[in-house]
């Protein structure tokens, strides 16, 4: 198992994150790691669930512990891309960005 998933389970397992081992690191990694991509926790539980009962706050409450690792600096941007499409230009497909200053 490499990637993301292994990445958390590594930190979970190391950092001791959690106190009681009521639910395998690996459960825990998948619902963190599901619900980071963009998976509601209802269906990170129904997932997770099918193999190993767990609840939809037990995920967030999981996410919230470890979402440090999810953070990122902000950096400063002097444009935004609002919006894009493609155009055509005699025969060619062009692509044309609308963007506005911050």
């Amino acid at each position: 198992m490499d990637g993301m998933l292994s990445h958390i389970m590594k930190v979970l397992e190391t950092k001791n994150v959690f106190e009681r081992r009521r639910k395998t690191t690996k459960t825990r990694a998948l619902g963190i790691f599901l619900y980071h991509v963009g998976v509601s926790t209802r269906n990170c539980s129904e997932v997770i669930s099918s193999f190993e009962p767990v609840s939809h706050e037990a995920i967030r409450q999981w996410y919230h512990k470890v979402q440090y690792l999810f953070k990122t600096g902000k950096t400063f941007r002097r444009i935004v891309a609002v919006d894009e499409t493609k155009i055509k230009i005699q025969g060619k497909w062009y692509i044309l960005w609308a963007a506005g200053q911050q």
